[in-house]
């Protein structure tokens, strides 16, 4: 006989939605899951959620991103099918003062 146990988690997962310039487009920012509650699969369960949202709410596709040193992020959306697209270089001016 197979037990359950309900564990009450006191994690702040979110997805953040963002709106996309791009019809029929949803973007997901920040998925995050506190530190001591990570590798549960709590970011994929939250990414496949939102990925469920998007789709019943008519969206075409979803966007997202990823820093590149967040590498169990990038397999996260790699599993989910994202196609990476081509990266952006960022540039920074500092003045002197």
């Amino acid at each position: 006989m197979q037990t359950q146990t309900r564990v009450k988690l006191k994690v702040r997962p979110f997805t953040a939605d963002d709106y996309s310039p791009v019809a029929g487009e949803l973007r997901t920012g920040t998925t995050g899951v506190q530190r001591e509650w990570r590798r549960r699969g709590i970011a994929l369960a939250l990414k496949v959620r939102s990925l469920e949202f998007a789709k019943k709410q008519g969206y075409l596709r979803v966007a997202t991103e990823n820093e590149t040193n967040n590498h169990r992020m990038i397999a996260i959306n790699d599993r989910l099918g994202f196609a990476k697209q081509p990266a952006y270089v960022h540039y920074l001016k500092t003045f002197e003062t």
